[in-house]
């Protein structure tokens, strides 16, 4: 594999075009910045109403101390820029409604799951609208934070960039992302889609040491790549070069496993789940049949194991849920979780 010069990685928090986001922002100011006219009334309930106004049909606000709340549910949008946006005015209409509070939180909400917390202070809303703080400054004093679970976020990533068959497994010291590979122009393309994907783990879950990614390449060997995380943040923070960075990478090549033999023909009518016996060795594959499952539309499967003896590499979907939404994760030592 050739090395290329550099490898960029489109994660938002490391790659944040701020000039082109300040850029934006200064236009903002004639568009979102106009005063609205509302009755005296409850703070809250003005805030309800300029969202409204703005077309966020459904909030809830909140005054919290010296802290105003408000959550929302983020519509599909155009850009990221359309989003930003969105904020700077929530923020806007919350420092000129609630004179009193110190803080702004925005809790936003996708498809009723939490999204993303945004959080300002109120006088760094008043000193960037006062001009004393240029959208730089103003974007470097904003606070974002995830509020999606780490599997979800790195997942998403994965669908940002094509990658539909995907599993993620957070662990208390690595996060394990298996995927299929799509197909790639180049091995610079496909270098830079690995430290993508690293990158993304890392932002997700920081707390962990490591991060391993199973590449799937069909009938051929499987890449395994493997790197620590304190490395994953020196490669983005530039702190070392792209060179130095892939010597400290690791990737091997990986047998796939051998074919999952023909399942012993169903019997019966009512639906039942079985798994098959295996003669233990350094790596086996299990499946897991389910018979006579017409017009099976979801399931939530509970699994048990004696984690001394065995360890969860990963989980793949067969012909019954192909077609379907697919997860897993190994809640703890000895209890694997798995959902379509």
């Amino acid at each position: 594999m050739s090395v290329p010069s550099k490898i960029h990685i489109h994660n938002i928090r490391y790659c944040k075009r701020l000039s082109e986001v300040a850029l934006v922002l200064t236009m903002l100011m004639a568009l979102v910045l106009q005063p609205v006219s509302l009755a005296a009334q409850d703070p809250t309930q003005e805030i309800v109403e300029a969202l409204r106004a703005y077309g966020i049909a459904e909030a809830e606000v909140e005054i919290l101390g010296e802290k105003v709340l408000i959550k929302y549910e983020q519509p599909l949008a155009e850009s990221e820029l359309s989003v930003l946006a969105t904020w700077f005015y929530i923020m806007e209409v919350a420092a000129e409604k609630t004179p009193s509070a110190r803080q702004v939180l925005i809790q936003t909400h996708f498809l009723d799951a939490p999204f993303v917390e945004i959080s300002v202070k109120t006088e760094d809303v008043r000193a960037y609208l006062e001009g004393k703080l240029d959208p730089e400054q103003f974007l470097a004093k904003m606070g974002i934070k995830e509020l999606r679970p780490p599997e979800q976020v790195i997942y998403d990533g994965l669908l940002a960039e094509g990658i539909a068959e995907a599993s993620v497994t957070v662990a208390e010291d690595k996060v394990l992302v298996r995927y299929n590979q799509p197909h790639v122009e180049s091995d610079q393309e496909l270098l830079g889609l690995w430290c993508y994907i690293l990158g993304l783990a890392v932002d997700a879950a920081p707390f962990v040491d490591s991060v391993v990614v199973q590449v799937c390449f069909g009938d051929e060997p499987e890449v395994v790549v493997t790197a620590g995380t304190d490395d994953i943040i020196a490669f983005i923070s530039e702190d070392i070069s792209t060179k130095e960075f892939l010597s400290r990478v690791s990737i091997e090549r990986v047998a796939p496993p051998a074919p999952t033999p023909t399942p012993t023909q169903c019997e019966g009518d009512e639906p039942y789940l079985y798994v098959e016996d295996r003669i233990m060795g350094k790596t086996l594959e299990i499946p897991i049949i389910m018979c006579n499952a017409e017009d099976l539309a979801n399931m939530d499967l509970d699994w048990s194991f004696d984690a001394s003896v065995l360890k969860i590499i990963n989980v793949t979907k067969g012909s019954l849920n192909e077609k379907a939404l697919f997860n897993w994760n190994e809640v703890s030592a000895g209890k694997l979780k798995i959902a379509f």
